[in-house]
């Protein structure tokens, strides 16, 4: 059944180096995999877009499988994609220009009195509105049209500056 799967993979990718329709049932069969990676990467405004970008890398990198790596020839392609959009997302950061922690931020004896900036006053921001944490970082995330998980490096990141420049570590 495997060697069956890998010469089809094969197939399609001759035929795909021959002809645009026959690129298209190549993206038929990585698509799928593309939506659901890219939708693991960024919120859903952005998908679209990346598993564009992620089938016009398997376009410029098809004439560079090794078709006689059986086994590997769909998880190079899925590679290929996902550094794609991986890639891009990194380049296009919409968070990068967010402070992510001012160091003007005002300190006393008392944590209680630090004027938080950045993105750290956005999160206090939603904590005060919501007097919860929880669902913090899908709001904001949503809001900056990012993944959760960029969101919450983001998060975590800025959460260790400020706590080196108050001293607390």
């Amino acid at each position: 059944m495997k060697d069956s799967r890998n010469n089809n993979w094969k197939q399609l990718i001759l035929e795909a180096r021959n002809s645009n329709a026959d690129f298209e049932k190549l993206v038929v069969n990585l698509e799928v995999t593309f939506y659901a990676i890219a939708r693991s990467l960024a919120s859903d405004s952005l998908v679209d877009d990346l598993v564009q970008l992620a089938i016009i890398q398997v376009w410029q990198k098809l004439g560079k499988v090794d078709l006689n790596r059986n086994n590997a020839i769909r998880q190079f392609f899925i590679t290929v994609g996902t550094n794609a959009m991986r890639t891009h997302l990194r380049r296009s950061d919409p968070l990068k220009d967010v402070n992510r922690v001012s160091l003007n931020h005002i300190t006393t004896k008392s944590t209680r009195n630090v004027v938080f900036t950045g993105l750290l006053s956005e999160y206090v921001e939603f904590i005060r509105a919501n007097s919860t944490f929880v669902g913090s970082h899908k709001q904001l995330a949503k809001e900056y049209g990012v993944s959760e998980w960029v969101m919450r490096n983001k998060f975590n990141i800025a959460a260790s500056e400020f706590l080196k420049e108050i001293n607390y570590v």
